[in-house]
């Protein structure tokens, strides 16, 4: 179940966020020299639970932030970008600063939710995708399905054979159909 956020959360990350906002505003460093911005952010993120790695690919003030608790997770994943570059001569006018700010906020606060997000979108959690016609039901397992994945669609096609659902569909569809023929 997704943990509800309480509002005096919410505020607390804004405030946070906003004072990271407002320190790469007032420490502009032009692409490719962001070493303090960098550092400020990945500092940042560490106090907030993420691993660090950095530099990242082949830039040198750039980094890779994980979720330490999600750190192993196998499957499909969420990703942020921070742009914290600034423009010569005018700084942060570009914006950058507060859309690396936001961009961190969106992370921070789908954060509890992550796991639970991740897992529905996690195909061998639910088994393939199902086709459902008057006369019987299939689930047609993803074409990367593991062999937990096809138990999870062996059981779901179970669970609605169990809950007798195209005859239910079939019931629902017949009274629409018939009610529809007394208006006419």
């Amino acid at each position: 179940m997704i943990r509800e956020i309480k509002k005096e959360e919410i505020a607390e990350l804004i405030q946070k966020v906003d004072e990271l906002g407002r320190y790469l505003t007032n420490h502009p460093e032009v692409s490719g020299e962001e070493k303090e911005s960098c550092e400020y952010i990945t500092q940042f993120l560490k106090k907030e639970g993420y691993e660090i790695t950095a530099p990242y690919g082949e830039m040198p003030y750039s980094f890779r932030a994980v979720d330490k608790e999600k750190k192993h997770f196998h499957g499909k994943k969420a990703v942020f970008l921070c742009e914290y570059d600034a423009l010569p001569e005018v700084g942060h006018a570009c914006g950058h600063s507060y859309s690396c700010a936001i961009s961190i906020l969106g992370a921070l606060l789908l954060k509890p939710a992550m796991k639970h997000i991740m897992k529905r979108m996690d195909s061998s959690e639910y088994g393939g995708a199902m086709f459902l016609g008057l006369n019987g039901l299939s689930i047609k397992a993803h074409g990367n399905s593991d062999s937990n994945g096809i138990k999870n669609a062996i059981k779901v096609a179970n669970k609605f054979a169990e809950m007798k659902f195209v005859e239910e569909l079939k019931n629902v569809i017949d009274m629409e159909n018939s009610e529809n023929k007394t208006l006419d």
